[in-house]
């Protein structure tokens, strides 16, 4: 019998094999959108290669082939919109490629964003600081994530967030995000000026908001933010390998900002570096192992869902219970899987979509979501539009996660994506002004 190492080093070298030749066709593209599905796959399998043993972690031939034909639905995909869609002179062309390298936020403005931001991160904080007493915080500031993330893990648990720290972290988020792309163009396409780094003030007040959420995806969303954001304005200054050196520089570096943000914050939840847990480790848990636990799901048949889209349509079940439907209200967590001396409930964005939809539907849906997204990418690059760039690279992340679980319809089907587009529409016609 075949056994799981074999199985994992047969993903990871097809998977890697894979990205090869899909970046040789799109010209070395690391920003397309299938790069990123195909980078998650290649690094999840690679990281299982070398964890399988410790772990135990089960992989089967079977499930491999569903990877891989899943991921070259794709592929086949993006490549057939890139060859209808990649039109590089038409945006080397645009007029509108001057007003972006041109924006700029006056210093009045930014200094009522951090006030604004202050204010936001105060009110996080007291709403966070009284919850972490009210469940027997002895440590203070320190002790409020390690404290209240148990029970925001349990769904059954009366201690709940209100709607208000949504909010916020919306309006923070947007306001460092469309900072950054200011910081991004002038640093690219002008002269350094020491007050540039004004426009990073917000991160500032971004990092202890993400403490207090007692999560690390808002972290990766803003390295993903940044890297996407960069690559679109080293295109638009950059051509042939002049521009593949550096956005494999800006990859790179995005990747090495990405392990250390995830180790440090991750200390701070008390889930970092131990003497039974090194950094590797960390980042095999949560980007390579949920490969296995798909594999756990192909090989032992779920019970077929008794909603339509169960697992995936959570936020429009809730939408429809909040405006009076009586309908089951679907869990967006998971069971856990355990494994040696390991567990986890998260099964790639292919588990949902597979239990709801069958093995048909499953390919069905990713096809079409890298299609959208590679529409959307073509049509950005074609349009020039600071909004549209904003919201894509605001948007894509879920991508990169693809074979970690889905955020696409966890995060996206619901109003929050309603309030994104508006607000960053709103921040740009108020916030953003044009100096040569």
């Amino acid at each position: 019998m075949v056994d799981s190492q074999f199985w994992f080093t047969a993903l990871s070298l097809s998977s890697v094999l894979l990205l090869l030749v899909t970046l040789y066709a799109l010209d070395f593209d690391l920003l397309s959108p299938v790069i990123a599905t195909q980078s998650s796959l290649t690094i999840a399998s690679i990281l299982c290669s070398v964890m399988v043993k410790h772990w135990q972690l089960p992989m089967h031939g079977s499930t491999v082939l569903i990877l891989i034909i899943a991921q070259i639905v794709m592929t086949i995909g993006a490549l057939y919109v890139a060859y209808c869609l990649n039109d590089r002179l038409m945006v080397k062309a645009s007029v509108s490629m001057q007003n972006i390298s041109d924006v700029c936020i006056p210093v009045y403005r930014q200094g009522i964003l951090w006030i604004l931001l202050g204010v936001i991160v105060g009110l996080a904080g007291h709403e966070m600081y009284t919850l972490a007493e009210k469940v027997g915080n002895k440590n203070g500031i320190l002790g409020i994530a390690t404290s209240l993330r148990p029970y925001f893990m349990n769904e059954s648990s009366d201690i709940k967030l209100s709607r208000w720290m949504a909010y916020y972290q919306i309006l923070l988020q947007q306001i460092t995000y469309v900072s950054i792309f200011a910081f991004i163009q002038r640093t690219i396409f002008k002269a350094w000026q020491w007050s540039n780094l004004c426009y990073l003030v917000p991160l500032l007040f971004f990092f202890p908001f993400v403490y207090l959420t007692t999560g690390r995806i808002l972290i990766i969303t803003l390295v993903i933010f940044i890297f996407t954001i960069v690559g679109h304005a080293i295109y638009r200054k950059y051509e042939g390998f002049e521009y593949v050196k550096k956005l494999l520089t800006t990859a790179g570096l995005s990747f090495v900002a990405f392990f250390l943000l995830f180790v440090v914050i991750g200390t701070l939840f008390g889930k970092g570096i131990s003497s039974n847990k090194s950094a590797f480790e960390i980042l095999a848990h949560y980007a390579g192992i949920s490969l296995s636990a798909f594999d756990v799901i192909l090989q032992y048949q779920l019970a077929d869902s008794t909603l339509i889209g169960q697992t995936i349509f959570v936020g429009p079940y809730g939408n429809l219970n909040t405006l009076g439907f009586a309908l089951p209200e679907p869990s967006i967590f998971l069971f856990f899987t355990y494994f040696y001396n390991i567990d986890t409930n998260v099964y790639t964005s292919l588990m949902r979509y597979y239990q709801d939809f069958s093995l048909v539907g499953m390919y069905l849906f990713a096809l079409l979501i890298i299609m959208v997204y590679t529409i959307l990418y073509y049509v950005c690059r074609q349009r020039n539009s600071i909004q549209m760039i904003l919201a894509y690279a605001t948007f894509v992340y879920p991508l990169y996660l693809f074979y970690v679980d889905d955020r696409i319809f966890m995060d996206f089907f619901g109003t929050q994506i309603i309030y994104i587009i508006v607000l960053q529409f709103i921040l740009i016609k108020l916030l953003y002004k044009y100096k040569s």
